[in-house]
Order: structure tokens, then C-alpha cells, then sequence
């Protein structure tokens, strides 16, 4: 199970750098709305740009590193 810290911080990278949020909407946004919103995003990158194998709208779990 994830933090609750870390959660909220996925949350907020969501819709501050996916969905375009100011920190004052992402941080007035209700956990639901940030999720439909990322959920909403990527369907239409994928709508625009095609997509690869892979359809998950997860976000990046983050690390940055060399697989």
C-alpha cells in the first residue's frame, strides 16, 4: 500500500504538470476529479498522437533512472 504522502504528491504531479492545475486548483480539486482529469488527458494524447503497445493510464511511478 502507498503512503499517504505519497499519494497525494502523485496526485498533485498529476494535475500541476499532466492537466495544466495551478497549485491553488490542484490543491482545491477532490481526489476524484485530479484522477478523471489524468484519466481524461492521456486519452487524448493517445487520441492525437496514436499509442503504444501498452494503454495504461498510470502515471510514471517516478525514479528517472536507466532501466
Amino acid at each position: 500500500m502507498i503512503p499517504l504522502g505519497e499519494h497525494y504528491l502523485r496526485l498533485y504531479k498529476m494535475a500541476t504538470g499532466w492537466c495544466g492545475y495551478t497549485p491553488e486548483q490542484a490543491l482545491a480539486s477532490d481526489v476524484v476529479a485530479l484522477e478523471l482529469a489524468y484519466e481524461g488527458r492521456a486519452e487524448m494524447l493517445r487520441a492525437i498522437f496514436g499509442s503504444a503497445a501498452s494503454k495504461t493510464t498510470e502515471p510514471p511511478t517516478g525514479g528517472g533512472g536507466k532501466p
